[in-house]
């Protein structure tokens, strides 16, 4: 377990390496990007410019791997990571039991 401050992990965008500059700029932190309601977090696509709507969620965890030293480019190509930040599968609880039951044997 990697101890870390958690400060700014939900403010920063994860793509665009704002926790870096937030952590080291913490008199006057500036962000790409912002949490626009419950599980959303709106930001600039680094690759194309465009605005990108990702889990927000997912961002402040991939912001927690980046401040424990994990670079997340290393592990997936940049493609793959923004499909997976910007398309999360949402499962309801009651769906998860069905799935559940239906895998186990009777």
């Amino acid at each position: 377990m990697i101890e870390k401050d958690e400060k700014y992990t939900s403010k920063a965008c994860c793509l665009n390496d704002d926790i870096v500059r937030a952590q080291k700029n913490e008199a006057n932190p500036r962000f790409t990007g912002k949490r626009i309601k419950r599980g959303l977090y709106r930001t600039v696509n680094p690759w194309t410019g465009g605005e990108l709507l990702i889990n927000a969620d997912c961002n402040a965890a991939m912001n927690l791997l980046r401040l424990a030293g994990v670079d997340p480019t290393g592990v997936l190509e940049p493609k793959v990571l923004l499909w997976k930040l910007a398309t999360p599968v949402r499962v309801r609880l009651c769906q998860l039991r069905g799935l559940v039951d239906g895998l186990m044997p009777s």
